[in-house]
């Protein structure tokens, strides 16, 4: 339920939780028995398990920065930042072996292109190319 407000949810398939996250206003979020009352600033997190968690101080600025036109990184694996780059620029996304465990924090206008994003993230170290419609990654 909505209670004049504004918020964001955040529910992909490839995802490993459905998020809802208020800006302004109050939002209810119920699932089969459980449900949470939101205050601005707060986020629901429902996991592939059912389960729904309250997390008190949700990062705002990245749950809309889609619809402020940019791409919000904070503490992102690789594989998050390109499920969402798999999402806006249509392309499929290739694993080549065990990634390394790393964290990018970044702002990214999403008028850039495929290719000056994977400039980016070449710049950081990872091993990313474009063949046709798909980025393939490797260590």
């Amino acid at each position: 339920k909505v209670f004049g407000t504004s918020f964001n949810v955040n529910a992909y398939p490839d995802e490993q939780s459905i998020k809802t996250t208020l800006v302004n206003g109050s939002v209810e979020v119920k699932h089969e028995n459980s449900f949470a009352l939101l205050k601005p600033g707060q986020q629901t997190q429902l996991t592939i398990k059912g389960i729904l968690n309250v997390k008190e101080d949700a990062d705002v600025a990245e749950a809309i920065a889609w619809k402020e036109g940019r791409f919000e990184f904070r503490d992102a694996d690789i594989k998050s930042i390109l499920r969402q780059a798999k999402r806006w620029y249509n392309v499929e996304v290739e694993y080549r072996g065990d990634l390394p465990e790393r964290y990018f924090t970044a702002t990214i206008s999403r008028q850039k292109t495929l290719s000056a994003l994977l400039n980016i993230l070449k710049q950081s170290d990872v091993n990313i190319r474009l063949e046709g419609d798909k980025l393939i990654v490797q260590p």
